[in-house]
């Protein structure tokens, strides 16, 4: 939990928040010359301020677990990290020169003549593999993406770069069907694509301490024994029911008992998350354990050293 609290306040610190060329962007660089520029863009519903912690520089930041720890990963890798938001609640073509533009600026202002990569979360993804390669010059082409929970690419769509990481989650059947079809595509057009697979996770005791800035092992632990005494944990630790449709924002907001110290502790942990259904970090962690439709960042390591390599 210290090694995680320390990580994002490294993070903060070093974050900044502005408008270019009327985009949204949230950005962080490594302290010595950056390897590469890695633009990050978000799923439906979400914003630039989705992959960073709050800070001076950006007070309205509120970090996503796994989004978090995306951009930490590029930090670690020498990357820098820009975020961007849609003009819209989703990413469309038209968000394409836009977003060209803002990079373009941010790179000439910092002098980084630096390759470009980009990840991209669900309609973000999408718009990583198809709007996105057509709309920049030729002077920052994309030297790798990394995509997530890809939505609907053409059959027929050149891959955006000639190195693609491909997440999935085999939960979630529709989106499966679509990844392994652009995997071919890709392949057959010469890319060298990794593909990856995201399986459920258990919550053990200690998965929100792990996974969620501020919450203690203590509070960890009773938030998972509310989703267990309400019936949404089987006996091996997995989500029975999909958070995008259970009731569990009633369950861990109306603690049991006599409301002793440890529940007056999770009620502070839900005070703090406004439990949204896009901006939830407590959603985000139980819809990732699920395995069904979240970003994940657990083999962010391995995506970013496939892109990285010589």
């Amino acid at each position: 939990m210290r090694g995680l609290a320390t990580l994002l306040a490294a993070t903060a610190a070093a974050q900044r928040y502005e408008v270019l060329e009327g985009v949204e962007l949230v950005w962080a660089a490594p302290a010595t010359t950056p390897k590469g520029l890695v633009a990050l863009f978000h799923a439906t519903g979400r914003r630039a301020h989705h992959w960073w912690p709050a800070s001076t520089k950006c007070p309205s930041c509120k970090a996503l677990p796994a989004e978090a720890s995306l951009a930490r990963a590029c930090l670690k890798h020498g990357l820098a990290a820009a975020s961007l938001t849609a003009h819209s609640t989703t990413w469309s073509q038209d968000d394409g020169p836009r977003a060209a533009h803002a990079l373009v600026a941010l790179s000439t202002r910092e002098g980084w003549k630096v390759p470009l990569y980009a990840i991209g979360i669900g309609e973000g993804a999408s718009f990583v593999a198809t709007s996105l390669p057509r709309a920049l010059p030729p002077s920052l082409p994309l030297k790798g993406v990394h995509v997530q929970l890809l939505g609907d690419v053409p059959a027929t769509r050149r891959p955006a770069a000639k190195r693609v990481a491909v997440l999935s989650m085999p939960r979630d059947a529709p989106t499966q069907r679509r990844v392994e079809g652009a995997i071919r595509t890709w392949r057959r057009a010469g890319a060298e694509v990794l593909e990856q697979r995201a399986a459920p996770l258990a919550l053990d005791d200690t998965y929100f301490s792990r996974t969620l800035n501020g919450v203690s092992p203590q509070e960890s632990r009773q938030l998972v024994r509310l989703l267990r005494v309400a019936g949404y944990v089987s006996g091996g630790g997995f989500l029975l029911a999909d958070p995008a449709t259970s009731a569990w924002r009633g369950v861990v907001a109306a603690p049991l008992g006599r409301r002793g110290a440890a529940e007056l502790g999770t009620l502070r942990v839900v005070a703090r998350d406004d439990l949204s259904s896009r901006s939830s970090a407590l959603g985000a962690a139980l819809a990732r354990a699920y395995g069904r439709s979240e970003a994940s960042a657990e083999d962010a390591d391995a995506a970013l050293a496939f892109l990285l390599k010589e």
